[in-house]
């Protein structure tokens, strides 16, 4: 009896034991995530980001620690940031831009990359949306600059000058510039060019802006690059009345005239989800880059302040008009 009681106790103990190690395997895991930008992020994009995670069951201080780094807008700063994200031992790294996600993998092939940048075959990133053998998936977010062009001119047919600002250095808004050129060329504007590397440049640029512009048209998503275009741009168009195209609707929310781009609360819950799929388990090589959707916002105020009225037309197709 006495060692029929010993044996229980054991058998107990071990239960015991083996209950409590299934308990610790079912403890969720913490994943750390890496932001990577150039320039340094506005609060409500890495807010929007948290949320979005949030969503998915990633809450920060419970389960997810971000890293969240930039280059300051020094691209020669890019591999000792990239550098760092790797020592911070990373589970994945959100890339904004191209030219980021090349300097996380020339260090790294270990750690996977959700790239968010306009046209990742065009900047050399990778040879294709899916099947590129890289520890890498995301969003490629290529404007649509010649419905913009399109959007402008219904909306503003009078426009004969064209003031696009330029960073000389970013290949994605090279490449944009390149195809609006064609376009306006197409339907015979005139395209001022005036090149800005930061945000002091930029008001430097808007203190010598040249005469006789019909409007300004920014057709790539330049939050991530100047976060203090909407300071310099918004109140510099309305105030001369001019049209202002910009790709970033948190922009037209701000006072700029209208996007025609993702949206970026949708962009972001978009490459969220293939976070999770990564933490989940799946590579992200195997995951194919994907496209976002377009949508048309349209501020009706700047419309009235610069005395422009948004045609009928234009108004049925947008999705947010702020009145």
């Amino acid at each position: 009896m006495k060692h029929r009681k010993s044996w229980i106790l054991i058998s107990t103990l071990m239960l015991v034991v083996l209950l409590a190690t299934a308990c610790g395997a079912k403890k969720p895991k913490t994943f750390t995530v890496g932001y990577f930008s150039i320039a340094p992020m506005p609060e409500i994009v890495t807010d929007l980001a948290k949320g979005a995670m949030a969503e998915l069951g990633y809450v920060e201080g419970e389960n997810v620690t971000w890293v969240i780094r930039n280059a300051g807008g020094d691209l020669g700063a890019l591999p000792q940031v990239a550098q760092e994200l790797v020592d911070a031992d990373v589970d994945v790294v959100i890339a904004i831009g191209g030219i980021l996600a090349q300097s996380m993998m020339a260090i790294t092939e270990d750690i996977p990359i959700v790239l968010v940048t306009t046209d990742p075959i065009a900047e050399g990133v990778v040879g294709g949306y899916k099947d590129h053998g890289h520890n890498l998936t995301g969003i490629a977010t290529r404007p649509p600059t010649e419905r913009q062009l399109e959007y402008l001119l219904q909306i503003a047919p009078d426009v004969e000058r064209l003031y696009v600002p330029h960073h000389p250095d970013l290949q994605a808004e090279g490449m944009n510039l390149e195809r609006l050129t064609q376009a306006a060329a197409a339907s015979g504007v005139e395209m001022v060019v005036g090149e800005a590397r930061t945000d002091e440049e930029v008001a430097e640029m808007l203190a010598d802006f040249p005469a006789d512009i019909d409007a300004i048209f920014i057709g790539t998503n330049r939050i991530t690059h100047f976060p203090g275009d909407d300071a310099n741009f918004i109140p510099f168009a309305i105030e001369h009345n001019l049209p202002l195209v910009v790709s970033s609707s948190t922009s037209v929310a701000n006072g700029a005239l209208f996007s025609y781009n993702n949206d970026l609360v949708a962009l972001t819950a978009q490459a969220y989800r293939l976070v999770d799929k990564i933490f989940s388990g799946t590579p992200a090589g195997s995951l194919p880059i994907e496209r976002p959707e377009y949508f048309l916002t349209v501020n009706l105020q700047t419309a009235q302040a610069i005395g422009v009225e948004v045609p009928d037309d234009i108004l049925e197709v947008a999705k947010t008009i702020i009145r």
